[in-house]
């Protein structure tokens, strides 16, 4: 995440060890978003260290590996992590650890976007996010059904480039994606020339890899020609070609939110926003806000948090959250 805060590693380590010591439950996450939304799950008394305090230019891991890490050092019942699966769970490389939990999408964001029974993204979700942007004029004039669709479209084929990147990260496609997001911004784009792009709303540049249709004026479409010279120096029409048809066979993928990137879906959709009303907004603090909190206690990263706390009752006492008693009640009678 941009805007990283600077910390003393060694201060950092110290609070971890007082928060530790301690009988309450201490929960790793990887971001300050993933504190936002577990405080509403966990109960009162509940510690939050994320990973973004960490000083990553001291050497420190990636995030996710800095907690699996983490977790086995302290190997302490109170001590717990929850980490994004993003492709572990398609590339069956999920780690056996007891007091480590992953999200039951490829991230937090996707789980706050999905719909459980199709296991695909909300269109109704979406539709509640572009509806809360859109002036009554804007509603009349676009298309929304047309705008979901072609984030969806959009997110989905990106969420395949990245996963074929994973999946034959040893072979011949080798990227890097953890810096390139999709709101960057320049002026010039060789392979639009000719193409009416997508203008930002807080200065005279574009949006890089967004354009209008040329037939169709209002439907925005996604380069990922230009998205994936950014990515690596080798990329020509063969190139792109090789990969679309590599890609190709993703796309029926069942569970399709273990495809979807969050932080992607979020940035398509400010992009669809500020081209419609000519507002940039910060979409990823939507979600959070608008998010269903009893849809998401139906998941089964919240099942597993309540078996664990019914394992250690005794140590930890009852650390999800009362207001949500009645599933608490429910989930358990189903498990006994």
């Amino acid at each position: 995440m941009a805007g990283i805060p600077r910390y003393d590693n060694t201060e950092w380590e110290n609070s971890q060890m007082l928060l530790e010591a301690q009988d309450k439950l201490v929960v790793y996450v990887e971001g300050k978003n993933d504190i936002k939304i577990f405080k509403q799950i966990f109960g009162f008394g509940v510690s939050f260290l994320n990973y973004d305090e960490v000083d990553r230019e001291a050497g420190v891991q990636e995030g996710k590996d800095y907690i699996i890490n983490k977790i086995r050092e302290k190997n302490k019942v109170n001590v717990i992590g929850i980490v994004d699966s993003d492709f572990d769970k398609l590339l069956n490389c999920i780690k056996d650890e007891k007091r480590l939990f992953y999200t039951d999408a490829h991230d937090l964001e996707i789980m706050l976007l999905m719909d459980s029974s199709t296991r695909d993204i909300s269109k109704t979700f979406v539709s509640k996010i572009l509806n809360s942007q859109l002036d009554s004029k804007t509603k009349k004039i676009s298309t929304i059904e047309k705008d979901i669709d072609a984030i969806m479209e959009i997110a989905y084929h990106i969420g395949c480039i990245k996963y074929n990147s994973r999946k034959t990260r040893e072979q011949k496609y080798k990227f890097k994606f953890s810096t390139t997001r999709l709101l960057k911004q320049t002026g010039e784009s060789e392979t639009l020339k000719g193409n009416r792009r997508v203008m930002c709303s807080e200065s005279e540049e574009y949006y890089k890899y967004f354009y209008y249709d040329s037939i169709d004026s209002r439907r925005i479409r996604f380069d990922d020609y230009s998205y994936l010279k950014d990515i690596r120096e080798d990329v020509n029409i063969n190139v792109l070609n090789r990969i679309n048809k590599d890609i190709a066979k993703y796309k029926s993928i069942n569970d399709k939110t273990q495809i979807y990137n969050g932080h992607d879906v979020a940035d398509i959709i400010t992009v669809f926003i500020d081209a419609r009303v000519n507002r940039k907004v910060d979409t990823e603090e939507l979600i959070i806000n608008i998010w269903d909190k009893y849809t998401f206690f139906l998941t089964d990263l919240i099942k597993c948090l309540l078996v664990y706390e019914k394992e250690h009752r005794e140590v930890l006492g009852d650390f999800i959250s009362d207001e949500l008693l009645w599933f608490k009640k429910t989930i358990s009678a189903i498990n006994a």
